[in-house]
């Protein structure tokens, strides 16, 4: 599920494939990339934090899958809980340092 407390909206997509390959999933805050036909990486604002609740892959916690984290520049991330749960947090000083504020 997707939910934006900001807005008051959720979104819940469940969907199967066929034949798919159920070894990989993701949990994914990430920067934005630019739109000029590079794949770019444009710089993070101060989006405070984002959290992940009860992750789970094939019915399973993510935490007990043995995830590999990577993290982004100017980010922190939270300890993994036992339910898959976990917080992306920005640390950053957004767009200052890309315009010298």
């Amino acid at each position: 599920m997707l939910k934006d407390i900001t807005q008051a909206w959720t979104q819940t997509i469940n969907a199967t494939a066929a034949g798919a390959d159920l070894s990989s999933a993701e949990a994914i805050a990430e920067a934005p990339s630019g739109t000029s036909g590079t794949s770019s990486v444009l710089p993070l604002t101060n989006f405070g934090s984002v959290n992940f609740t009860g992750v789970t892959a094939n019915g399973k916690s993510l935490d007990t899958l043995d995830p590999v984290q990577i993290s982004m520049p100017d980010t922190s991330v939270a300890d993994m809980a036992s339910d898959g749960s976990f917080a992306v947090n920005y640390t950053g000083t957004g767009f200052a340092q890309w315009f010298g504020v």
